[in-house]
């Protein structure tokens, strides 16, 4: 099956599928008379250019389980002719089916459903539901089912992909926290070191002069060069968020920036005291790319951040009452924007942004509590042991 083929099974077919079930349906129920319906010659001829040029499968089973319809495009990808399997035992044709059996018995016994087999290589979903005589018994079992195969495909590529981002995402904050952690314990502490060393000689009997300003100006230098040193550090990972989680991180990120731009308002509303490593490092990422937006862009004199826990799920919301922008006109070298979509999707969340011209801004982020991979557990316990 081609890729156009699966696009057309996963979105166009599903109108047809629907159609033709509930011909289906409407052929076999008993109306007012306890006559069923005849289709109409145009109906029959619909039904027909459907089954024979659309990839799907109609069929149907006796009382006995004997087939007594196999029709459809759809079996050639079983290697299957329309109408070849008529007249033989179903659990025969797919004794290599486990779950056929079950099936058939749940049908005959008069429910209807959905189910997913895997039949020579094949993924098919397959909808059944009971055929009933005049006086309501069960005489057999029709249904139609649907090569997915392809599409399953394609999510397992794309499940690949994002399991793959994400392991990358967890490697990329554990570098960063391994960098800071350098920072701190090499370059700082021994800047920290010259620059008390370089205070001690200026209360000491200094000549003054020439020597004592210089002594002064080294002494400024060290002292900015700490302080560059520790926003450095900050930016690549605050030490509070792996000493004290993602709560008092965001409120030293506030703290931190206050006299830069707009006023910032933070409202947590959690039960949570500590998250598992990334999920906490990607809620701080998507806070401080939100405050550095808005700081940057926004001309706003307020802004508010609510990090609220709703059950299982944290959700994000940073809103503004500045300038705003259009959001289709956010060209791709905006990465902010993008870089929260994707964070949020890598695991297994979402993000809407919200704006306009004139009208401020407000994003709003949902994620789930648990981690979204079990390995993330043990990749963090590894990067930090």
């Amino acid at each position: 099956m081609t890729v156009e083929d699966s696009a057309k099974t996963q979105d166009e077919l599903l109108a047809e599928l629907q159609q033709l079930r509930r011909r289906l349906a409407e052929l076999q129920a008993p109306h007012g008379d306890n006559r069923p319906r005849v289709a109409l010659p145009e109906e029959a001829e619909l039904l027909r250019t459907i089954i024979a040029n659309v990839p799907i499968i109609v069929f149907a089973v006796d009382r006995n389980g004997m087939i007594t319809l196999s029709e459809g495009k759809g079996l050639e990808h079983l290697g299957r002719k329309p109408g070849e399997l008529v007249g033989q035992a179903v659990l025969d044709v797919y004794r290599d089916v486990p779950e056929m059996e079950e099936e058939l018995f749940q049908a005959l016994s008069g429910e209807p459903g959905l189910v997913h087999l895997e039949i020579s290589g094949l993924s098919l979903e397959a909808w059944h539901t009971p055929l009933r005589n005049q006086e309501g018994e069960v005489v057999g079992v029709a249904g139609m089912a649907v090569d997915v195969t392809q599409r399953e495909r394609a999510e397992e590529k794309l499940e690949a992909g994002r399991r793959l981002m994400e392991q990358m995402l967890h490697s990329h904050e554990r570098d960063r926290r391994l960098i800071a952690y350098e920072i701190h314990d090499g370059l700082v502490q021994d800047v920290t070191a010259a620059q008390m060393q370089l205070e001690t000689l200026l209360r000491s009997q200094l000549p003054p002069g020439l020597a004592r300003d210089q002594v002064q100006l080294a002494a400024g230098l060290v002292r900015k060069s700490v302080s560059q040193a520790r926003e450095l550090i900050s930016g690549l990972r605050p030490p509070v968020l792996d000493e004290f989680g993602v709560v008092s991180a965001i409120e030293y990120l506030i703290e931190s920036r206050q006299g830069e731009g707009p006023s910032v308002k933070f409202t947590p509303r959690v039960q949570f005291d500590r998250l598992e490593s990334l999920l906490e490092a990607t809620i701080y990422r998507i806070v401080q790319e939100a405050v550095t937006n808005i700081k940057r862009h926004s001309q706003s004199d307020r802004s508010e951040i609510r990090l609220t826990q709703v059950g299982d799920r944290i959700q994000i919301e940073i809103e503004d009452w500045g300038i705003g922008f259009d959001p289709a006109g956010v060209t791709e070298d905006r990465f902010g924007l993008q870089g929260i979509r994707e964070r949020a999707r890598l695991l297994r969340g979402r993000a809407v942004i919200n704006s306009a011209p004139g009208k401020g801004t407000r994003i709003f982020v949902d994620l789930p509590v648990a981690p979204a991979l079990e390995e993330v557990a043990s990749a963090n316990s590894w990067s930090t042991g």
